[in-house]
């Protein structure tokens, strides 16, 4: 083109391509769509669903929910912070062999006052306590 006083001018223009459908678990829809209207679940807020991120064979409770996202969104307790629903574990088991029962109180009460790992049921560092209230608790063949 050309100015009024007879100098020339160029129009550019740019044109961006469209972003490419993301679209991971193959459903037709953009991912960004899914976790919008709730058909995906995005549990660590990370823009991907989480059933293209997770191995859905952890899911212990068998609710359609990686066992990760149970407890990061709070549907499922981890009092011993494993990342493990704490439904899911035979709590008070100190001897780890599928049973609380007297051999777990004795491994309590052996361990109290260190930080035995296996006798911390709560995981506060410390053997005392309420670790031998968690194992009367559990008292009992585990699910």
């Amino acid at each position: 083109g050309q100015n009024a006083d007879g100098s020339d001018w160029q129009a550019f223009g740019i044109s961006w391509p469209e972003p490419p459908l993301v679209d991971c678990n193959g459903n037709g829809i953009h991912d960004a769509y899914d976790l919008s209207d709730g058909t995906s679940r995005d549990c660590d807020g990370s823009g991907i669903p989480d059933e293209c991120e997770y191995d859905f064979s952890n899911d212990c409770n068998e609710n359609g929910i990686d066992d990760l996202c149970d407890v990061a969104d709070g549907t499922s307790g981890d009092a011993d912070g494993d990342f493990v629903p704490d439904e899911c574990e035979c709590s008070g088991d100190a001897t780890r062999d599928g049973i609380v029962n007297v051999d777990d109180i004795i491994a309590v009460i052996l361990a109290w006052g260190s930080n035995d790992p296996d006798a911390d049921i709560d995981g506060n560092g410390i053997v005392d306590a309420t670790d031998l209230v968690l194992v009367l608790g559990g008292y009992g063949a585990c699910l």
